[in-house]
């Protein structure tokens, strides 16, 4: 990334802000552009012949917003822990949420092992359902 892109009107690096939230004991970050909001969720509707990693979907403000729980991508094992958090995220003009155990923090850093921030664009197109697929 460009460092100078990065500066702040006093010539700082600004670092990076995420969304940081634990599922099944592992955590994950998000970029916070990405963050719509934070919600506490009563009910999952189950939606037939879902992938394992959809748990269902909520009706949020108009829209039906899925649910996923990125654990059982990563370990599809895992049992389904019952959690009432849902962290909303818009990405390519959709709205998707994640599970997670508790209250996410935010984060502004750098330090950020790659491989746990979420790469929101390439998750959408590797795992959700299109329409007229």
């Amino acid at each position: 990334m460009d460092e100078e892109l990065n500066k702040s009107d006093q010539g700082e690096i600004e670092r990076p802000a995420y969304c940081s939230f634990i599922r099944a004991g592992k955590t994950y970050y998000i970029p916070i552009e990405y963050l719509r909001e934070v919600v506490e969720i009563e009910e999952i509707f189950p939606v037939p012949l879902a992938p394992q990693y959809i748990k269902g979907a909520i009706p949020l403000r108009g829209e039906v917003i899925p649910v996923i729980d990125i654990a059982t991508i990563h370990s599809p094992s895992l049992a389904s822990q019952d959690t009432r958090i849902l962290i909303v995220v818009d990405v390519l003009k959709e709205s998707i949420g994640f599970l997670s155990d508790s209250l996410p923090s935010f984060v502004y850093t750098r330090e950020i092992p790659e491989e746990d921030i979420i790469d929101l664009n390439k998750f959408f197109e590797t795992y959700m359902i299109r329409e007229g697929v």
